[in-house]
């Protein structure tokens, strides 16, 4: 069997414990029947909306209505794009409770609402998968930093 945890991430189905397919889905289609980026905007926007709260701006911003709209429109029409949502769905809590850790939070807080208007230009200019890679950017940054 696979020891790799992301294996069952990137295969789907796959139970690294036993090496065999899984009986039960393993997720990447429960994002696509579940509203999870609705109205909920902690559901597919956790880091922004964490920043957003942070820097005490408001929930209904630009770049909150610009990340649900990049989820909806693009990131979940594709295969790649649903894994990518569930590990980002596993990882941004972590992300977000390390930040609000550190003694110099609302300074990365800032960086990342800077970054956040630049991804929120992108994808009101339609440029849905430059936003996308930028996002992708700026979460694995995060991750790897905190």
């Amino acid at each position: 069997p696979d020891s790799n945890p992301l294996t069952e991430f990137f295969h789907p189905g796959y139970d690294p414990t036993s090496g065999r397919k899984k009986e039960y889905d393993s997720g990447w289609r429960n994002a696509e029947k579940q509203d999870r980026y609705g109205s909920d905007s902690s559901a597919c926007c956790f880091i922004t909306t964490a920043c957003l709260r942070a820097l005490d701006l408001p929930e209904d911003s630009l770049e909150l209505r610009a990340m649900k709209t990049l989820t909806r429109e693009h990131i979940l029409t594709s295969r790649r794009g649903k894994r990518d949502y569930i590990l980002y769905g596993k990882i941004a809590p972590q992300v977000v409770e390390a930040i609000k850790a550190r003694s110099d939070s609302r300074e990365i807080w800032e960086n990342v609402y800077g970054r956040l208007q630049g991804i929120a230009q992108l994808v009101s200019n339609g440029a849905y998968e430059e936003g996308y890679q930028s996002y992708k950017s700026l979460v694995s940054g995060l991750r790897q930093a905190y």
